[in-house]
């Protein structure tokens, strides 16, 4: 395949070199934004700036790709529909940049920075679900990115608090978000050469990369001794609720994983801890089973206590008591988020039916139907009890974590409100039950054209995409990208979306129409009262306790 070449642009590090990827959008693929974080030097450190260069660096988009994703398993990332991460390693931190062509050096263009999800395990800033075309064709610079995950990205254990504290260092576990905030300065650094504005940069994520975005919002780190900030406004996608590990879990799960890797005692040291191969840390050889591994990892979360997340409560706490950098936000979540969440071992409809049956304010018999949670399932014939259990899942953990937060944040800064509920016409046969948690992403990226979604499990095997499906893609897109240009989202074909505030409770439901809901928690229910709220909340703590 040959590659048109573009001239190169020089940032702070060296010349990069961009490639015309399609007619008007050129990429700048596998920018190192840190040094590799690896050996001594590097693993469970804070990113170093990386070595300078001379001669301009290829862009990285041919095959075998030069640049790596961080180490995961990587079937798991094809099957849950983000794609293929491709080569993997430790040395992970690189960057990528999407721009129109002849951009470089002149306009001041928005800036949006995708963080991707995964549960802090698997994914990679360059999947196709992320393509950069779409939104470069808006008029705006996308970045995507890598940043340690896993056990490299985060982790505690004895032996690196010991060092620490000898050296009067600060405590560190969440290396990833450093990884994050270093690739945010990156930006800061360089972006203006790319033809982008670095006073309008809109950081934006799903799932566990909205988590990161709340993290960032939370942290100390990026919102205190900053001439001025890393970023200006954010877009939080299917954040969930289940709080950080806290310093004694992260510990003891440190301590676990490194004896399964015959490296124990009182004795250890962080030199031993980081002469291990990353391959066995991150079990890419499958020497460890799966029941072996249980209470090693700290996924899907971050952990709180250290210098980057020292509410020990947690980064949603922080937003509820207003700790947190007051820009705009975006956030919002599917009608079948659950979905990750019945897709884990040991978790169904009906085991969340039995948590509910002691955390609802009323018994459900047997248990049965609450139906003034759900009330158009009153009249439905037959066993509903599978739909409640999994809607119960979904709002206990998704949709009530959204309303608090929305609610909250509302008073310090504009917040707007989403509920994501279309499913692409072909797609419906096998994902029944509204959309599943992560298949909202090619929509509000505009992506179906480079990741049509696929039956559970058969990602060789994507639905044919309708008009329909595009044109509302193409509605989701707009609201994300006015936003990123203007700091209010707006689309000339639909609603206009107003804020959402504490007392005036306002939601866009983009599905089969898009309109704004007053009083809207969980599809079907026409008034969420403050009972309600109460009650899912129950059941979701509930919750944290099995996923924790």
């Amino acid at each position: 395949m040959t590659i048109k070449t573009t001239p190169s642009v020089e940032t702070v590090e060296g010349p990069v070199q961009g490639a015309l990827i399609e007619p008007g959008v050129v990429a700048y693929m596998g920018i190192p934004y840190a040094a590799p974080p690896t050996g001594q030097e590097g693993r469970w450190r804070a990113p170093r700036p990386v070595q300078h260069w001379t001669e301009p660096r290829p862009s990285d988009v041919e095959e075998p790709r030069r640049t790596a994703s961080c180490l995961q398993n990587q079937q798991n990332c094809i099957l849950v529909g983000g794609g293929d991460p491709g080569t993997m390693d430790e040395d992970c931190l690189y960057l990528n940049v999407w721009t129109p062509e002849r951009a470089a050096g002149a306009s001041k263009l928005p800036v949006m920075v995708w963080i991707h999800g995964g549960a802090y395990i698997i994914g990679a800033g360059r999947l196709p679900v992320y393509h950069g075309a779409p939104l470069v064709k808006r008029g705006v610079i996308l970045v995507t990115l890598n940043y340690r995950m896993g056990a490299l990205g985060f982790f505690a254990h004895e032996a690196l608090e010991k060092e620490r504290l000898e050296k009067n260092e600060p405590r560190v576990n969440n290396f990833g978000l450093l990884d994050q905030i270093a690739a945010l300065e990156w930006v800061q650094r360089n972006i203006a050469a790319f033809g982008g504005d670095p006073d309008k940069v809109t950081i934006f994520g799903q799932s566990a990369g909205a988590r990161s975005v709340l993290a960032l919002f939370a942290s100390p780190l990026v919102r205190e001794g900053r001439d001025k900030p890393l970023f200006h406004q954010g877009i939080a996608q299917s954040v969930y609720r289940f709080p950080e590990a806290s310093q004694t879990q992260a510990l003891n799960r440190g301590k676990k994983l490194m004896g399964l890797l015959k490296v124990s005692g009182t004795d250890v040291t962080a030199e031993q801890l980081r002469g291990l191969s990353a391959r066995d840390i991150m079990n890419m050889d499958g020497k460890l089973t799966p029941q072996q591994l249980q209470g090693t990892s700290n996924s899907p979360v971050a952990i709180s206590g250290d210098s980057v997340l020292p509410n020990a409560a947690g980064v949603i706490d922080s937003f509820l008591k207003g700790e947190v950098a007051a820009l705009p936000l975006i956030i919002g979540n599917t009608s079948d988020d659950g979905s990750v969440v019945l897709d884990v071992p040991g978790i169904d409809t009906g085991s969340v039916l039995l948590l509910a049956a002691t955390g609802l304010p009323a018994p459900i018999p047997n248990p049965d139907v609450p139906r003034n949670y759900y009330p158009d399932l009153a009249s439905e014939a037959g066993d509903v009890r599978s739909k409640v259990g999994r809607r119960l899942t979904r709002d206990a953990v998704f949709t009530v974590t959204t309303y608090n937060i929305a609610k909250a944040h509302s008073k310090i800064a504009p917040t707007w409100r989403y509920y994501f509920d279309y499913t692409a016409e072909n797609h419906r046969a096998t994902v029944p039950d509204g959309t599943r948690h992560g298949d909202d992403v090619a929509f509000t990226m505009d992506t179906l054209a480079y990741a049509p979604p696929f039956p559970p499990g058969k990602p060789k095997e994507p639905v044919e995409v309708t008009e329909k499906d595009r044109r509302v893609a193409a509605l989701a897109n707009e609201y994300v990208v006015t936003f990123a240009i203007s700091g209010t989202p707006s689309a000339v074909t639909g609603p206009e979306w107003p804020q959402d505030k504490a007392g005036q409770d306002r939601t866009l439901v983009l599905g089969e129409s898009t309109q704004v809901k007053s009083d809207f928690m969980q599809q079907h229910v026409e008034a969420a009262t403050m009972e309600n709220m109460v009650a899912f909340d129950k059941v979701g703590k509930k919750m944290d306790n099995i996923m924790g």
